[in-house]
């Protein structure tokens, strides 16, 4: 049962303790004693330390989010060694601690691509007043890497083969012990995609203004975060069906199975993109002097917006491209 994405895995968890181990301890000198107008030696060290965490928390961060694809990867590839399961599904559902898991892991892809964003528009001018405040929140998700840590390991010692699981049929089934086929059959109504409709024109008109008046921001920004579930939401109850040319199996893991499971993987890919650089943009305006008066504040900015709507085109192209290709016809 030990396959080699899990061990990958679990030598990429074992690098990223070590490394968000190194980046708290650090952060926490810096959130309790930084002082940008003292001279002293603690200081200096201070800003020796933030540089090299500007160095080392990207790498950092990165890696946690490459550990969100690799755990569902290797989720997919434990399947065939428990009984009942066909995909990551039965992978995660056997046990409370794979849902507490993904949930971590998801987070832990989102929450540190937001504070990349918010630490480029802190280092915008030599000031950096959030600088407490930011690494004060890399505290926070250093802790919150360790849980997913203390979870991963309880997740694997609660795995055991002879065990039956659920298949992932059981999560648009009728008879299924599970909460979520209920409130996904419901989900699946004209009504919903119209709402969709609606989010997207939302998102690009606030989009639209944000690149032309820099304003609507916080609009431009909470609709991209909403784009992240909905996204999911429309994979799993339309998109899936046109993939497996089949009405009821409509797994979105059994999805990255496919021939072209590439398109899904950017696809789930595209739709955090989404969430972290339109979501980004609202952290302007914590800086908002800076957007009216600031050239590198107009730019980044330009440039988040640019990218969140390039993504959203991207993600509607690749659903289009699974429509198109399927001979399936939507009932």
């Amino acid at each position: 049962m030990w396959t080699p994405p899990l061990l990958v895995l679990e030598l990429v968890e074992c690098c990223l303790a070590g490394l968000w181990l190194a980046a708290a301890f650090s952060a926490l000198r810096i959130a309790l004693f930084w002082d940008r107008q003292s001279g002293s030696e603690r200081q200096v060290c201070l800003e020796k330390s933030g540089e090299f965490l500007q160095v080392l928390l990207p790498f950092t961060m990165l890696l946690s989010i490459s550990s969100f694809f690799l755990t569902i990867y290797a989720a997919d590839t434990i399947s065939p060694f428990l009984t009942g399961a066909m995909c990551a599904f039965g992978v995660f559902t056997f046990t409370g601690y794979g849902i507490v898991l993904l949930s971590c892991k998801i987070l832990l892809a989102l929450l540190p691509g937001l504070w990349l964003v918010w630490n480029m528009v802190d280092r915008l001018t030599p000031e950096q007043p959030f600088v407490r405040k930011k690494y004060f929140c890399v505290l926070l998700l250093a802790l919150l890497f360790f849980t997913d840590v203390a979870v991963f390991f309880l997740w694997l010692g609660e795995m055991n083969p002879d065990t039956l699981v659920s298949c992932c049929g059981d999560l648009f089934s009728s008879t299924s012990t599970f909460a979520l086929p209920e409130l996904l059959n419901t989900l699946e109504r004209p009504l919903t995609l119209r709402l969709f409709l609606v989010l997207l024109l939302c998102h690009y008109g606030s989009g639209l203004w944000v690149l032309f008046r820099q304003s609507k921001l916080i609009f431009f920004s909470l609709s991209s975060l909403l784009l992240f579930p909905a996204i999911l939401l429309i994979i799993t109850l339309y998109i899936s069906q046109y993939a497996f040319e089949n009405p009821v199996h409509r797994c979105p893991f059994c999805l990255l199975q496919e021939s072209d499971a590439v398109i899904f993987w950017l696809l789930y890919l595209l739709s955090g993109l989404i969430a972290v650089c339109g979501g980004g943009v609202s952290i302007l305006l914590l800086r908002r002097e800076l957007l009216v008066k600031g050239r590198a504040a107009y730019t980044f900015c330009q440039r988040l917006t640019i990218s969140t709507l390039v993504s959203t085109i991207l993600v509607l192209i690749l659903m289009g491209i699974v429509i198109f290709r399927s001979n399936y016809i939507y009932d």
